[in-house]
Parts: C-alpha cells; sequence; structure tokens
C-alpha cells in the first residue's frame, strides 16, 4: 500500500514540515501557575522555564529528563495603563451553600455507578468497526493518481469523518483512563494502550497520569492540569483584554495573537512539547514530579504509540501515514480541545485560590453542554454529563452519565441548590468556540477569581 508517486511523498514531507512550524506559534499553552501569580507573587512555576526545561530536556535520556523540575523565574511585570471591567454575579459565591460529595452519592441510583465489561467492550467494537471503514476512501484516494492538491482537497470530507469517529474512540479510551472500561484493570490497561496509545496517538499510561492531576484539582489555580488561567489586569486603550506577563513575554504575546490559526495544533503541542503539564513521550516536568516510579510504565505508553506510527509509516508510506492518519488526528484534536475548552470556560465559571478551593466547588464549575442529540451520543454524551463525570470521575462510567445527569438536576433542585449546575445549549459548537477562543483565549476577569479569605 505504499505509495507509488514520489512527488506525494516529498510533497507530504514539506506539509508536515509546514504544520509543525505553525504549530510551534502554540508555545502559549504555558503552565498556567506561572501566570496565576497568587496575588501577583505566587511560587508557581514559570512558562517561559518550562519552555526552557522542555527543550533543553529532549536532548537528554528519558531517564534523566524525568528528573529535571522547572524553577521559579517570573518574568518582571511592567506598569501598564488598565482599565479593569466590573459586573455582578448573583449569588456570589460565598454564600453559595455547596452539598457533601457523599451525600450526593446517596441520592444517585446505586445503578449509575455499575461498570459493566461486556457492554463497554460492545461500544468499543462499535466504535474500531466506524473508525476502520471510514478509512477505506482515505486510502483508496491516497493511492489514487490524482494531481496533489486534487487528491488532498477530495481528502478533507473524510479527514472529517475519520477524525469525528476516532474522537469517538477516544472517549472509550478516556473510560479506562478512569478504570470505568472494566473492573479488571487488565482489561482497563490494553482498551486504554489500544484506543489511545495506538488509534489515538496518545501515550495513554502517561495522559492518565496528567488526566487524573486534573480531576483532583479541577479550577484550582495551584492545582489544576490541563487548563491555564491568565488573570486580567483589565483592558489596553484599543479595548483588548491584557495580562502584563503575557504582555510582556514576547512568545506568549505573539501566541495570543496568533490564536486563530492554532486550534487544530493545540493538542499536538500539548503532548509532543508538554505545554504546560510536561511531557507525554519524554517524561519531565511538573506531572512527573514524585512519580518516579511510574517513569518506566509511562515510557512503555510512549514506546507502543512509537511503534504503532513507525509500523503505519511502513505500510502506508510517508504521504499515506499523513493522509490517512494524521489528517483524521487533526480532526481529533479539534474536538478534543473543543470540548474540553468548553467544559471548562464560560461567561461566570469561577477558579479558586488557596483555601477557597473545595473539590465539589471545582467540580461544579465545569459546564454540561448540549451539542444535540447526535453528536452528544457520538461522543458518548461527555459533554452533556460532564459535571456528573467531574463530581465521580471513578464512579460513573459514560453509558451512564446521561441518567446519572437527569437524577443529579433533580436532586438539586429538590435541595434548593439547582443554581450550582451549570448547563449551556451549544448545539452551534464550531460558532461557539471560535467565538470563545478568539474573545476570552485562557484569560479570566478577576471577578470570576474566589480569593483567601
Amino acid at each position: 500500500m505504499k505509495m507509488k508517486n514520489s512527488f506525494k511523498l516529498r510533497h507530504s514531507g514539506v506539509i508536515i514540515l509546514v504544520l509543525f512550524i505553525t504549530s510551534m506559534h502554540s508555545f502559549h499553552l504555558s503552565p498556567k501557575n506561572t501566570l496565576l501569580l497568587k496575588r501577583q507573587h505566587s511560587s508557581s512555576s514559570s512558562s517561559l522555564n518550562f519552555f526552557v526545561t522542555a527543550t533543553n530536556t529532549a536532548t537528554n535520556t528519558a531517564t534523566n529528563t524525568a528528573t529535571n523540575t522547572a524553577t521559579n523565574v517570573v518574568p518582571h511585570p511592567t506598569n501598564l495603563k488598565t482599565e479593569l471591567k466590573t459586573s455582578t454575579l448573583t449569588p456570589p459565591p460565598s454564600t453559595k451553600i455547596y452539598p457533601k460529595l457523599s451525600k450526593l452519592k446517596r441520592n444517585l441510583s446505586p445503578s449509575i455507578f455499575e461498570i459493566d465489561t461486556k457492554k463497554s467492550l460492545t461500544y468499543l467494537s462499535n466504535d474500531i468497526l466506524k473508525y476502520v471503514v471510514s478509512l477505506f476512501p482515505l486510502l483508496l484516494l491516497s493511492n489514487s493518481d490524482l494531481p496533489l492538491p486534487l487528491l488532498l482537497l477530495s481528502s478533507l470530507p473524510f479527514h472529517v469523518i475519520s477524525g469525528t469517529a476516532l474522537w469517538s474512540l477516544w472517549c472509550i479510551g478516556h473510560d479506562s483512563g478512569h478504570s470505568l472500561t472494566s473492573k479488571n484493570s487488565l482489561i482497563n490497561e490494553i482498551t486504554g494502550e489500544l484506543t489511545h496509545s495506538c488509534l489515538c496517538l496518545t501515550p495513554w499510561y502517561n495522559w492518565k497520569l496528567s488526566h487524573s492531576k486534573h480531576h483532583t484539582g479541577h479550577n484550582s489555580l495551584e492545582k489544576d492540569y490541563s487548563h491555564q488561567w491568565f488573570i486580567l489586569d483589565g483592558e489596553n486603550n484599543e479595548g483588548q483584554p491584557v495580562n502584563e506577563i503575557v504582555e510582556n513575554t514576547w512568545w506568549m504575546k505573539g501566541g495570543y495573537n496568533l490564536r486563530s490559526l492554532q486550534l487544530p495544533f493545540l493538542y499536538f503541542v500539548y503532548l509532543f512539547f508538554g505545554i504546560p503539564d510536561g511531557g507525554h513521550f519524554i517524561p519531565y516536568g511538573r506531572m512527573w514530579e514524585g512519580e518516579g516510579n511510574k517513569v518506566g510504565r509511562g515510557l512503555l505508553s510512549s514506546g507502543v504509540t512509537a511503534g504503532y506510527v513507525a509500523g503505519m509509516v511502513k505500510l502506508l508510506g510517508g504521504f499515506g501515514f499523513f493522509n490517512v492518519i494524521f489528517g483524521p488526528w487533526l480532526v481529533m484534536s479539534f474536538w478534543l480541545f473543543m470540548v474540553t475548552y468548553l467544559q471548562h470556560h464560560s461567561e461566570d465559571g469561577k477558579v479558586y485560590e488557596g483555601s477557597s478551593w473545595s473539590f465539589v466547588k471545582g467540580a461544579f464549575e465545569t459546564v454540561d453542554r448540549d451539542y444535540g442529540e447526535f453528536w452528544n451520543e457520538l461522543s458518548h454524551n461527555m459533554m452533556d454529563g460532564h459535571v456528573v463525570h467531574h463530581l465521580f470521575f471513578e464512579g460513573v462510567p459514560h453509558y451512564n452519565l446521561k441518567q446519572g445527569t437527569e437524577e443529579l438536576k433533580s436532586f438539586l433542585k429538590e435541595e434548593g441548590m439547582d443554581t450550582l449546575y451549570k448547563f449551556e445549549e451549544t448545539e452551534d459548537f464550531v460558532g461557539t468556540i471560535w467565538k470563545m477562543w478568539n474573545e476570552k483565549w485562557f484569560f479570566v476577569e478577576e471577578r470570576n477569581v474566589v480569593r483567601e479569605e
């Protein structure tokens, strides 16, 4: 199945190089703790230092790089003329009453927490079948004699179809990462390596490690992973949002200015360059601090991904890999970033400083979004059942999220706590992510930061 046309193979290398250079502009994805600056004086790790660490350590052995940690280097802010916008939130977070997690669980049906291995593997098999079938048109096109521009143009619709099928598979691997595919840990590991490390080019165990830390610190300025919060200082004279650190760090400012080009490539940067949490291929950065005994297992997942890529390149050729595997992967990456971003960003979503944070408070800052029944089902209710997922991230498998969400809403209404639940209709999800990403980026207004008292 290798490409016969060497012209296409040479040009595929150029295309991959262009995509790589474009993705490098995404280096604004710095560790959020650099910019949280607990009242502008936090000891959190610096984004710039993470970038330097990532660059230096990538040339060392995996064992050596795993021990490297970022040091505190915070760019010195300068005075900017800013005007802070304010608004009133009702009710203010300090007056909200939150239920205990144990009480929430007692008021949900026990069946919601039941893990059915057979059902999980049935979903997995169906999704693999859909993905494999979706690849055939791309295989045929890649071995055709069409001119390269026409071939790529003809492939785009099939990239979208295959990438969306791959996103659905990513959600299955996500359940495996939470030990929700089966009560048998070996089954979880096998399905995770198959779906994530192989098909989704995401070293499963390494992603599982950083993702679990996101869940145990969701919406905490200091503890959260995968999401960063650039606290706004106000607006400049042109009405643009301003954060002093972003404004005075050239590569962050450049990343912000180029944000419209980055959506398909942000997951690529997150995995390959370790921004903001640390390396998901080479073990370095804060996600590996204190995890020395897990480095070997992480390298195994990295090896599975590398082996799968090498095998596909050998089987399909350079251009075949780009068109059949990498094109859909970029679409999957767009889905993943879009869904994750919209789940954790909203107009009045709160982030918590220090002791003002609690697990339940952070979970209720997650947003359930309705993309439409078709898309919700295809994504295994990851978008419209995310609040329940964050409350019980190791308890409720994807096929019970819908029922769990309805029961949660009913309980909150009975207790007079229904204002805790965040929900937004998001059927125009492409328009929504485009608008929010370009207007909000990773900025959060001071009014949405709950400070320590």
